[in-house]
């Protein structure tokens, strides 16, 4: 592995867990949803702070470190009435860059062509 790109990954937990818990919820009746999966990605979830700090301890291993990439991008365009599902802060990784990709977070991996902005982005930060 040489780097490592994600893609509106809640490093920090998603601020929109109390809405993301309820329709999990409602979802459950349609879908069987795992409600443990979901409470994973609140902000205080102790399972995301211990993954988080396994992953940095993983990147400072002398066989890691300054080895791999890491780059992130987080959603531009937030939904109406909802907001943004990962804000820029919970998507950061402090020692790494990041750059916004003009989508929602849904439509931040699908682009129309290897014209589309979000794609040239994509592949600049991947050469």
């Amino acid at each position: 592995t040489h780097g490592i790109t994600f893609m509106g990954t809640p490093h920090q937990g998603s601020s929109i867990k109390d809405w993301g818990s309820k329709l999990a919820k409602h979802l459950n009746v349609v879908r069987r949803v795992n409600r443990q999966k979901a409470k994973a990605l609140e902000t205080s979830s102790p399972i995301l702070k211990t993954v988080e700090k396994d992953f940095e301890k993983l990147l400072l291993k002398p066989e890691y470190r300054d080895q791999i990439w890491i780059f992130t991008f987080y959603e531009g365009v937030a939904f109406t009435g909802v907001g943004f599902i990962v804000p820029k802060d919970y998507t950061q990784l402090k020692q790494y860059p990041s750059q916004s990709i003009h989508a929602n977070h849904m439509d931040m991996t699908t682009f129309n062509n290897d014209a589309d902005p979000g794609y040239v982005a994509v592949r600049a930060q991947l050469q």
